[in-house]
């Protein structure tokens, strides 16, 4: 369900821009991956701001993209696939059916595509009801561009106080998630896209849709640390 706690949701937007430079160094590299090796802003002697690509050519330099990084992101990728072909289906039941709804071979290849590229790699475990198949376990590579937490230092992310990301949905898509067959929720949902209260819906429009975008969050509450003598 969504949050109508304006502090909360705060919070998770100052947590979402503290990710700010991460998602900048996340563009670069996507960039650098795929061939767009010159494109990055630098200043010249002059301190006018021009592309890397066009200072070389003015200081008489002929740029050239050798593009090997998406070849060996791919062999890397390729091999982790053949990999998991040979490995054999999960012992379990229920968890063949959790590897079959989810399509696990696809998401794991491209959440280690994603990590060979920008160092970040994105899980979202939860269980909820998702039309048509209903409830069950649903997992999903998330983007970093949506998501953020609060800082931590554990490996273990024990000690992640905010974790969320952003969703963008469209009214109907709302209702059908979080509407729940209730009328009083639906009237709420489309009056918090209607004015934009802080409720962690924001109405925009994107691609010429009527888009909202959702802030779901999730706080945690670690256990505290014990100390031995």
């Amino acid at each position: 369900m969504f949050s109508s706690n304006p502090g909360l949701i705060e919070e998770a937007f100052s947590a979402w821009k503290r990710h700010a430079a991460l998602r900048t160094t996340r563009r670069g590299l996507m960039r650098h991956t795929y061939g767009d090796q010159w494109s990055d802003l630098t200043q010249t002697s002059s301190g006018q701001t021009v592309s890397e690509y066009e200072k070389a050519r003015m200081a008489g330099m002929r740029p050239l993209t050798n593009n090997l990084l998406r070849a060996l992101v791919k062999s890397v990728v390729g091999r982790f696939r053949y990999n998991i072909s040979q490995s054999g289906e999960p012992p379990s039941a229920q968890l063949l059916d959790v590897y079959r709804s989810n399509l696990l071979d696809e998401l794991d290849s491209r959440a280690l595509e994603e990590f060979l590229i920008s160092g970040t790699a994105i899980q979202r475990v939860v269980y909820e009801n998702r039309p048509p198949d209903g409830a069950g376990v649903w997992i999903d590579n998330v983007n970093p561009e949506h998501f953020f937490c609060t800082p931590f230092r554990d490996p273990r992310g024990s000690d992640i106080r905010l974790i969320g990301m952003l969703h963008d949905m469209t009214l109907d898509e709302l209702r059908l998630r979080f509407g729940h067959n209730s009328r009083a929720v639906t009237v709420i949902l489309k009056k918090s896209t209607a004015t934009s209260q802080p409720t962690g819906l924001i109405s925009r429009r994107w691609h010429g849709a009527d888009m909202t975008r959702l802030i779901r969050s999730s706080t945690l509450h670690p256990r505290p640390a014990s100390v031995g003598l």
